[in-house]
């Protein structure tokens, strides 16, 4: 009978990937199709919603001169056709029908079937409410956006009327699928969290929205929490909604639109006062949710854990190689992995940046299979754990992974961790150990000062004040000033700068306050400055320029610098000020951007919650402290929290620090 059953899964889930890019129109069933060329071009456009996607790709099955695109903005009946073929130089351009509805809808069948195969282990319960409240959630989310959805959808309109089936069915829509993962889902819950790794391949983002399916299974268990009316929880929840209050009604410039890119389903396209009521609930009652499935969890089998981690690891390369052989197999593991970016399309990396693969960001990408390594090396060599056939194969697969996405900083942080369990394991004596470690450290920092002997302290210290304002609109184009404004930058005399530009607002309120304090005549002698300190850390780790870039861009004002501009919303950062940007400029730093998010006080208090989580729990979850550790490292240099996989592993770990884990089962 479970033979069966799983057949009909495998059946129905082939059919749903298949059947609806097969499906011609009944006109041009009988109709040859032609290889796209100049001459047949016409041929294409006369016959709009007319050719399956697979028949085309059938007829043209060279794909060097064509790039393929989602296109939802037609009618639902152009989903999986050809609906536009746009020539471009050296190349075409075809747009092929993919309704948000549909697409929404296929994703989360496909979704919600995978999760089906999980082990049932845990009692139904029937969330009508939860399913309301969802589905109302994401409603507001649409009507919020409207500048995102409005380019994304022919017949979008935000007003509540009888004839707005668009709006009616996007309501429905989630309420199926909120009803569908309460079927699903909650036959799994104890299950259900130990799958958290294979949210690195698929990413769960739902094709021209800006909504991610696990954002949606979260939400939904999120609500499931908070309904419960813990006394714990009610308190901690109603502080937030305190904060909340003040981020929705903060007197803001708003922007209507901010183009998200690879961050979509996880960060707001504007700061109205809907969208920042739906990305401050969202946010809340995602961790909500995480702490409600981690809690239904008694035992966390890390053992499981790491077999999924493992596995997770090899498909991501696997899909990733696959997915650079042509265009038409790209685009098929964008939609149906629900891709935030599609992979690359050649096994080469990207000029000025490194291979990603499967993944939308490579220090991300680098940084889990750092971790995965780091709990192959502890099972081996803490607990004497043998690895079988198939583990050793995800590994390799693993370990040419990490060394494609060259991230120096995720192999440094992983060696020094191992080196660790290596002293504590073979020298029992704390003298020695004592030793061992002031040696390391003596040889880092002697090591760091020949790999920069060439730049003085002085010059390091500075690298962040001068790149952001090098970076900064302070050029005085209608005299001979500029010449000037380049001579103060060169010698270095920023308080001069300071002096011509802080009135007219050309230098944000960030970074004036970096240059004054680097610049400070009252400076203690023999005390390191600050900001020299944090200019050389910076140049060191190759982030002076970033980081520069983003206190020139990060100008709040005091109530935002103390308690940010809100969560999941970059929308302030990026717009007020007047530094022109190409595309997305993220902090690169996980650190700057919750800077960003919640400022200085809630940095420090999430700061201090996660030192107080390792602290108490360092001998109970001595592995998961450890992953903590290394997770934390990592993103004062990289933007990995922004993604929704990554802050999910990393919450699921703080969370797990309180629970009982179990290595054998």
């Amino acid at each position: 009978m479970l033979k069966n059953k799983n057949f009909l899964k495998v059946l129905f889930t082939i059919l749903l990937l298949l059947l609806p890019w097969s499906l011609n129109s009944s006109s041009t069933s009988e109709v040859t199709i032609p290889v796209l060329s100049t001459e047949n071009l016409n041929f294409y456009q006369k016959n709009t919603c007319e050719i399956s996607f697979f028949s085309f790709i059938n007829t043209n099955k060279i794909f060097e001169n064509i790039e393929i695109r989602f296109d939802s903005y037609g009618e639902m009946e152009c989903f999986g056709k050809i609906q536009y073929i746009e020539p471009a130089s050296n190349k075409y351009v075809v747009f092929v029908g993919s309704h948000s509805l549909i697409s929404i809808a296929l994703q989360s069948i496909i979704w919600l079937t995978l999760i089906s195969a999980i082990k049932k282990k845990g009692s139904n319960n029937k969330f009508l409410l939860e399913s309301f409240l969802t589905s109302s959630l994401f409603l507001l989310h649409f009507v919020g956006e409207e500048a995102f959805y409005s380019q994304l959808n022919l017949n979008y309109s935000k007003n509540f009327t009888s004839d707005n089936y668009l709006l009616f069915g996007y309501f429905m829509t989630f309420f199926l699928i909120c009803y569908f993962i309460s079927e699903i889902c909650s036959y799994r819950l104890e299950n259900l969290i130990l799958y958290i790794p294979f949210l690195f391949l698929i990413n769960g983002a739902f094709i021209n929205t800006n909504i991610n399916f696990f954002v949606v299974v979260l939400v939904f268990y999120g609500f499931k929490n908070i309904l419960k009316f813990e006394k714990n929880v009610v308190v901690i929840n109603l502080t937030y909604v305190l904060l909340m209050l003040f981020w929705v009604n903060n007197d803001l410039a708003i922007h209507s639109y901010f183009d998200i890119d690879k961050l979509n389903g996880f960060s707001a396209s504007t700061n109205n006062d809907a969208s920042l009521i739906f990305w401050n609930l969202t946010f809340l009652l995602v961790l909500n949710g995480l702490y409600f499935l981690t809690n239904t969890c008694p035992k966390i089998d890390f053992k499981k854990l790491f077999d999924n981690f493992l596995i997770s690891g090899f498909s991501i390369v696997f899909f990733g190689l696959l997915a650079s052989y042509n265009i038409f197999l790209n685009r098929i593991i964008y939609f149906y992995f629900g891709q935030n970016k599609s992979s690359m399309l050649n096994l080469q990396s990207i000029e000025g940046n490194t291979w990603r693969g499967f993944s939308s960001s490579a220090e991300m990408i680098g940084e889990f299979y750092g971790v995965i390594l780091l709990i192959t090396f502890y099972f081996i060599y803490v607990k004497k754990i043998k690895l079988n056939n198939y583990q050793i194969v995800c590994l390799l697969f693993i370990l040419f992974g990490f060394f494609r996405a060259n991230n120096v900083a995720a192999l440094t942080t992983l060696l020094a961790i191992i080196s660790f369990l290596i002293i504590n394991k073979k020298i029992q004596n704390r003298n020695k150990r004592f030793l061992i470690y002031s040696f390391l450290t003596t040889l880092l920092v002697f090591t760091s000062f020949f790999i920069l002997r060439q730049n003085t302290y002085s010059y390091m210290g500075q690298s962040v004040v001068y790149e952001g304002l090098s970076i900064s609109n302070i050029e005085i184009t209608n005299n001979d000033n500029f010449q000037y404004v380049d001579r103060l930058l060169s010698e270095r005399d920023y308080l001069s700068i300071l002096d011509l530009f802080e009135e007219r607002e050309e230098i944000s309120s960030s970074l004036s306050f970096l240059t004054k304090t680097l610049s400070n005549q009252n400076n203690i002698s023999y005390i390191p400055n600050p900001v020299a300190i944090f200019g050389t850390v910076a140049l060191f780790i190759n982030r002076a320029e970033k980081w520069g870039t983003f206190f020139a861009k990060y100008d709040p004002g005091l109530a935002e610098f103390y308690l940010g501009y809100s969560p999941l919303n970059l929308v302030n950062y990026n717009y007020d000020n007047q530094i022109v940007s190409n595309g997305l400029v993220l902090p690169h730093s996980s650190v700057l951007s919750f800077l960003v998010y919640f400022g200085l006080v809630g940095t420090l208090f999430i700061i201090f919650v996660l030192i107080l989580k390792v602290y108490r729990n360092r001998k109970k979850n001595f592995l998961v402290n450890l992953i903590l550790i290394f997770l934390s490292i990592n993103f004062l240099k990289s933007d990995a929290l922004l993604y929704v996989s990554s802050f999910v592993m990393f919450s699921f770990m703080l969370f797990l620090t309180e629970k009982e884990v179990v290595y054998e089962q």
